[in-house]
């Protein structure tokens, strides 16, 4: 994945969020789960960073609620 598409997706996940705050915490904190599953099961799920995956996760989900409503 590029950087300018982390970048555009990082801005609008802040952007749509209700609190950023709150988003970014969520995120940090599913990113550290993710590591931590990774070092016990010794398996590696992603090329990406933890952080950055986590991101292109909630993206995705974000994505798949947005189209489910319409």
């Amino acid at each position: 994945m590029k950087e300018p598409e982390l970048l555009e997706i990082g801005e609008n996940i802040i952007k749509n969020s209700d609190s950023k705050y709150r988003t970014t915490v969520k995120l940090a904190q599913q990113a550290k789960i993710t590591k931590l599953e990774e070092l016990y099961t010794s398996k590696m799920n992603s090329y990406l960073k933890p952080l950055i995956n986590e991101m292109v996760i909630y993206d995705k989900k974000s994505h798949n609620l947005k189209n489910k409503e319409n």
